[in-house]
């Protein structure tokens, strides 16, 4: 008896699991741009004479992965169930309200690593990023009005 139960929990957290497998990449996209931002906070508060502690770490990233993991997870859900149905009308890729959520994530966290670059470097890194964008975009222009 023991057996069978032991075996059926197992078969529902694998159930879980495998219905939740496409999110796991979304989450895990967010998870390591978090860790960057996390390494150069690190960085910043050396920089700043303050000594990181293990227990900073968990009071900050852990907490915040955590919570993007169950927001993506809970939107996946929602997506797959009911918001798929009505955004397949107006975009063709699926589960769009998932991927739009774990973008929102990314590039909050892109930012902060930018604010974080900006104290320790003295630059913003997306700045140079767009002027160098805008760079190629103009001699790409130039190529093809001299053609």
């Amino acid at each position: 008896m023991k057996t069978t139960f032991i075996e059926g929990c197992i078969s529902v957290i694998k159930g879980i699991f495998f219905f939740f497998t496409p999110a796991m990449w979304l989450v895990l996209g967010v998870a390591m741009v978090s860790l960057v931002d996390t390494y150069y906070g690190i960085k910043k508060a050396r920089k700043n004479g303050i000594v990181p502690t293990s227990r900073g770490f968990r009071k900050g990233y852990v907490p915040k992965v955590g919570a993007y993991t169950a927001v993506i997870l809970l939107t996946y859900f929602l997506d797959y169930f009911l918001l798929n149905e009505f955004t397949a009308n107006y975009a063709s890729i699926p589960f769009v309200s998932t991927k739009i959520i774990a973008i929102i994530f990314i590039a909050n966290e892109v930012q902060s690593i930018d604010e974080n670059w900006q104290e320790i470097k003295g630059y913003s890194f997306l700045k140079k990023l767009y002027s160098l964008i805008t760079k190629v975009k103009d001699i790409k222009r130039e190529v093809e009005d001299g053609k």
